[in-house]
């Protein structure tokens, strides 16, 4: 009996540990954030699913991430002032920044600047994963809700890998319902595992998962196929002309990477971690399919006379101003936002006076 009560002790006291933990992780989300201690929080709390596909739940909240009346990042529209779209996946939604510090914020600040004349406020229409072919079935909505005289168009061509063999990329989609109790310190766990385990050893679970992936796909590509860079820039010159339909004019921004036009050695292993998400490429077509598909960009808004802000070739690269492979970091954020303002900007004066592009700047 001694030793079966022995027993019952090892087995409670973890289990007691493990409910106290979960008790306070509910508590701190409520009182930071407003979330409901009884309900499952997570990613999933920002979104619908509709015939259209996904799209932002209105006044949606997880975490940061909070969303208006239309489902989008951003406050609430002003008819009175003179707005700016700007759309995009995540990268332009905004991942690792600070509150306030994603790169559609910062241009609405920089177009604010002292002088600069029109009262401008800046629509945040991303949300992550959203392809330009997605953008033109949710246009007529988000220009009902915001009514912007210019959508800047912040796009991720490594998405259309997926585009290329889903031509219907997130239409009808409906996530079920998680079942069960979703556990809050998970996620913390894992973020405490991620930041206590050794560099080398995340590499090689990556390398692993990679593997994985790669022997569940019907084709693995060393270089992208051409018929996917035209298809991309098909679907840039579609998006151009529903917005100059609609009376919106289009900014077209070109992608930048971690990287800029070389890989160097202290930044290779997060060619395998972007890999991860797209097990169909190979590590050394990444950056080759980038600058294709901004090459492309950069044709279709010289054919369409379209604005170009070419963040590509201007963006500095490394760690201070990218968090990842694609995604900014407050600082990386800003200066995004500084070279895009000046193409923005130079609107008021009409398309014209925004076609000449400035030289190239510090990107490698």
């Amino acid at each position: 009996m001694a030793r079966l009560s022995t027993w019952i002790r090892f087995a409670t006291w973890p289990l007691l540990a493990l409910a106290a933990l979960e008790i306070c992780a509910r508590v701190d989300d409520s009182v930071t954030y407003g979330a409901s201690p009884w309900r499952n929080y997570n990613h999933n709390s920002l979104w619908v699913h509709d015939q259209l596909g996904q799209r932002g739940r209105p006044h949606g909240q997880y975490l940061k991430w909070k969303l208006n009346g239309g489902g989008f990042r951003s406050p609430e529209p002003d008819p009175a002032l003179w707005h700016v779209g700007v759309t995009g996946a995540s990268e332009t939604f905004g991942v690792f920044e600070s509150e306030g510090q994603e790169w559609p914020r910062h241009l609405e600040r920089e177009l604010n600047a002292p002088g600069g004349g029109v009262r401008i406020a800046v629509d945040n229409l991303a949300w992550p994963g959203l392809l330009v072919s997605t953008t033109r079935r949710h246009l007529p909505a988000m220009l009902a809700y915001t009514k912007p005289r210019v959508m800047v168009i912040y796009s991720s061509p490594t998405a259309y890998l997926f585009r290329d063999v889903a031509p219907e990329e997130q239409k009808t989609v409906h996530l079920p319902a998680a079942d069960g109790v979703q556990l809050r310190i998970q996620a913390r766990v894992e973020t405490v595992i991620k930041r206590v385990m050794p560099e080398r050893m995340q590499n090689w679970l990556r390398i692993r998962q990679v593997a994985k992936a790669e022997a569940a796909q019907k084709e693995v590509f060393d270089r992208v196929p051409e018929r996917i860079i035209t298809l991309y820039a098909d679907d840039l010159r579609g998006i151009i002309d529903d917005l100059r339909a609609a009376g919106v004019e289009p900014v077209l921004v070109t992608h930048a990477t971690l990287f800029g036009k070389h890989v160097e050695d202290d930044v290779r292993e997060w060619l395998t971690l972007w890999r991860r998400g797209f097990p169909m490429l190979r590590e050394n077509g990444f950056l080759d399919m980038e600058n294709r598909a901004n090459d492309a960009m950069r044709r279709v808004a010289a054919e369409r006379g379209v604005a170009l802000a070419d963040v590509a070739a201007r963006m500095p690269v490394g760690r201070q101003y990218f968090a990842d492979f694609v995604h900014f970091t407050d600082r990386g954020a800003a200066e995004m936002a500084r070279i895009v303002a000046e193409r923005v900007a130079c609107l008021r004066g009409g398309t014209a006076a925004c076609l000449a592009q400035p030289a190239p700047g510090k990107g490698k």
